[in-house]
């Protein structure tokens, strides 16, 4: 089933606007599967939104349609939203890559937003990490190996629940005496639920202390919770499997439930977090250059919720402290966010009590999101994945001059 809607605003939007749109909108229902919202002209809003169930308050949505966009532009006197990098590329191709995918058994989708990567697919993830693992370590990245849990407090600590608790999986356990967890098994035995399904009541489980992680360097900074970092061990990195609630994750690999990510983190003075950032951004602007791919760096926010949502979105953009790496998908003709560029000031190191014997110690990260990159280089070049992987083997390694592997 789909709706549509058609909303004319009273000013025109920026292009912030519809990132925020579909964000909100997402959340209005949990019947909302996939979604497509356009701007006509300045001041004219289409949505169609596909539906598994229920459909969606018209009224609730032009409410809301209306109220993000006085609030993005409200926000917009404020930040400006600018394009450090924008390379055209050289796109050969237009067909969607999830059919070749789903049809030779290299993908195969087992859920909502989840899949099982197998054949010749896997082998290119392989080799793309192999690129970029070896990038960060010959960085000076020391290889670490994570969990999927993570301890919740130091995210309190951090404020992420209100601006960004939507995102996150919440693990639970059965929990009480003997008596309930019975009384839980009976209500879940095949003989005995009628409802065919898993039943959950008051008092199954507690409060969850633990979050499934939603990005790699969370795990770096609880390994560092409340030690003092030495001069010789200040870079890290790791490939960790992380999970979000996507709201419209669907068919494809553009929003996955669950997903690969390595990110490289880095600590030191404020000089030394500038100078870095700087550097990775030119290497990860050279290396998508050699590779012909469309693509843009732009400053950018996370979609912050909360009473201190607004001041965390300026803050964060005044100050530059995060920049997306987006990719083209041309065939559906729009930008995708496949890693970033952070810089937390002192943030993070403050929220895990993360200390240094001599000055202020800063952190920053970069994080690359391994299916949306595959299916970017996919899209573009119109290769079949078997070929990605020798083109990705013989790739160069960013550096000054192109190191090898």
């Amino acid at each position: 089933m789909r709706q549509g809607f058609v909303v004319e605003l009273a000013n025109p939007v920026s292009g912030l606007f519809l990132r925020d749109l579909e964000e909100r909108i997402l959340l209005l229902s949990n019947t909302i599967v996939d979604l497509k919202a356009r701007v006509d002209g300045d001041d004219v809003v289409a949505v169609d939104v596909g539906l598994d169930g229920a459909s969606v308050d018209r009224e609730r949505l032009r409410s809301l349609i209306r109220n993000t966009a006085e609030d993005v532009r409200a926000a917009a006197k404020k930040i400006e939203y600018v394009d450090k990098v924008v390379d055209e590329g050289s796109v050969r191709s237009t067909v969607d890559p999830h059919g070749m995918l789903l049809e030779s058994g290299d993908l195969v989708q087992t859920g909502k937003g989840t899949f099982v990567i197998q054949g010749a697919l896997r082998t290119a993830l392989e080799a793309l990490d192999a690129l970029f693992g070896g990038w960060f370590r010959a960085e000076g990245c020391e290889e670490q190996l994570y969990p999927v849990l993570l301890d919740a407090q130091p995210l309190f600590d951090l404020n992420y629940f209100e601006t960004m608790g939507h995102h996150i999986f919440y693990p639970v356990s059965v929990t009480g005496d003997y008596d309930a967890i019975k009384g839980f098994a009976s209500r879940n035995s095949r003989g005995s639920n009628s409802a065919r399904s898993l039943s959950f009541i008051a008092g199954d489980t507690e409060p969850p202390r633990q979050v499934i992680s939603p990005t790699v360097c969370f795990h770096c900074f609880s390994a560092l919770f409340g030690r003092t970092i030495t001069p010789t061990r200040r870079a890290f990195t790791a490939k960790n499997p992380c999970a979000r609630e996507e709201r419209a994750a669907a068919t494809g690999l553009e929003r996955l439930q669950s997903f690969t990510m390595r990110e490289a983190i880095f600590f030191g003075t404020a000089e030394e977090m500038e100078a870095r950032f700087a550097d990775l951004e030119v290497k990860l602007t050279g290396l998508f250059r050699e590779w012909e791919l469309k693509f843009r760096i732009r400053s950018a926010n996370d979609p912050f919720f909360g009473q201190t949502g607004a001041r965390s979105r300026v803050f964060q953009t005044a100050f530059n402290l995060k920049y997306e790496l987006q990719v083209y998908l041309p065939y559906l003709d729009r930008y995708l966010a496949c890693g970033s560029l952070n810089r937390h000031l002192t943030s993070m190191v403050k929220a895990f009590q993360i200390s240094t014997e001599v000055g202020e110690l800063q952190s920053m990260c970069l994080g690359i999101g391994y299916e949306r990159l595959i299916l970017a280089l996919l899209a573009q070049t119109g290769m079949t994945a078997a070929q990605l992987t020798q083109f990705l083997a013989s790739a160069s390694r960013p550096g000054p001059a192109g190191s090898r592997h």
